[in-house]
């Protein structure tokens, strides 16, 4: 029987989930977290198709996630980063001192009300 090998495998999240040892939801979860920095799987007839290399970036993914003690949105960065998927700054954008501070004065206030009611209970 002739068989015919494509250069790039398509997987579902199914079957990647199975190659992986994880299970469906936490594919799903990984999906969502990489969404949620721009990063977006290859889809055939309304359905995720994962690559070769995707398959990759999923193993690095769990990997890192499970020998660290880093969140799953950091290790999703990180990798992300390291297989050059998205441009993600290092440093969040500067902001003004004056909306510093527009930000800050009301977490203060909120945080001497708290601190207050919690010294009247001790």
């Amino acid at each position: 029987m002739l068989r015919v090998i494509t250069a790039e495998a398509a997987y579902t999240t199914e079957e990647l989930a199975d190659i992986l040892g994880l299970s469906i939801a936490t594919i799903r979860k990984y999906n969502f977290h990489f969404a949620k920095i721009g990063v977006q799987f290859t889809k055939k007839h309304g359905r995720l198709a994962y690559t070769n290399d995707d398959v990759t970036i999923f193993h690095e993914l769990k990997k890192m996630y499970a020998n660290s003690e880093m969140t799953l949105e950091k290790a999703v960065i990180t990798v992300a980063k390291k297989f050059n998927l998205v441009q993600i700054p290092d440093t969040p954008p500067n902001i003004s001192t004056e909306k510093q501070t527009l930000i800050i004065e009301p977490l203060e206030a909120q945080m001497k009300e708290i601190q207050s009611y919690i010294d009247a209970k001790i």
